[in-house]
């Protein structure tokens, strides 16, 4: 079992960390998150967080699994209604929410319901 990085310290060494979501398969992305002690939430539709950071990560400048990590390091975390955390990155413009070490979703500031 892997140790469960602290979402600060989340990295993606290679060539993934610079690679395109767009072209990364959710295997490969899956892999590098589990690396860290990561994983996509279980109790989502399958793959969410990894189909959000393809469709909407690059109108954060989160385009690479290495943008993903300097974003969440430079964010900060907070709680939500439901019970989840949501790291506030990109200066408050988007939201990872995350639940312990599983990623749910990337999603707009001004979605969050």
């Amino acid at each position: 079992m892997k140790p469960i990085k602290s979402i600060e310290e989340l990295e993606f060494p290679g060539s993934i960390g610079n690679m395109a979501f767009k072209s990364i398969s959710m295997n490969e992305f899956i892999n590098a998150l589990n690396k860290n002690g990561w994983h996509e939430g279980s109790h989502t539709k399958r793959y969410h967080f990894f189909h959000s950071l393809v469709e909407r990560g690059t109108m954060f400048g989160i385009a690479t699994p290495n943008d993903l990590a300097r974003a969440l390091r430079d964010g900060y975390t907070l709680p939500t209604k439901n019970g989840y955390l949501k790291r506030v990155c990109r200066g408050g413009a988007c939201l990872v929410i995350y639940n312990g070490n599983e990623f749910i979703t990337l999603c707009h500031a001004k979605d969050e319901g």
